[in-house]
């Protein structure tokens, strides 16, 4: 799936059932950068999304369980931290046509 504003790169994938991926990297620098892909070599040519506060989000992860046939163990952000961040995310986000 082409980047919104970066056509050239592609942050996200999805296959034949519709299931996507994101590609997501912490945004640090200047909101000059928080609508451009960020190459990232080592993901095979993929592209990354910049997003702000995303360290805040991924710090102390806990381990649970993906409900799948017998279980696959996973990481995830914190419920409170998400909460949080989806918070801060949605109060910054600027209203366009396309949400």
């Amino acid at each position: 799936i082409p980047h919104r504003s970066d056509p050239g790169h592609a942050t996200q994938f999805e296959n034949a059932l519709r299931y996507k991926v994101e590609f997501l990297t912490p945004n640090t620098g200047s909101d000059d950068y928080a609508d451009h892909a960020t190459p990232m070599p080592s993901l095979g040519g993929a592209s990354a999304q910049p997003l702000r506060f995303l360290d805040f989000l991924i710090q102390e992860p806990i381990r649970t369980v993906l409900l799948h046939r017998s279980g696959v163990p996973v990481v995830v952000p914190s419920p409170g931290r998400s909460a949080v961040h989806k918070l801060i995310v949605a109060s910054r986000r600027q209203n366009d046509a396309n949400g």
